[in-house]
């Protein structure tokens, strides 16, 4: 009787739980920590030919290795 909507409300929940896990590790991945990251730039938009592209659309994007090590 209450089984099938426990179950929605626990599926609703976990599918809320892995998304915000998913938007905090993208989150987390944009920070600056002492080395250049490529993430950084995730999200940012430049019109190109009158279209907002995302910048990794449009550019490849690299993070040389540190010589000093």
């Amino acid at each position: 009787m209450f089984a099938e909507p426990i179950k929605k409300i626990l599926a609703d929940a976990e599918e809320r739980m892995k998304k915000s896990v998913e938007v905090t590790s993208q989150e987390l991945a944009s920070l600056r920590t002492g080395r250049a990251s490529p993430a950084i730039l995730d999200g940012i938009k430049v019109e190109y030919y009158g279209a907002p592209y995302e910048i990794r659309e449009l550019a490849n994007i690299n993070v040389p290795e540190n010589p000093r090590h």
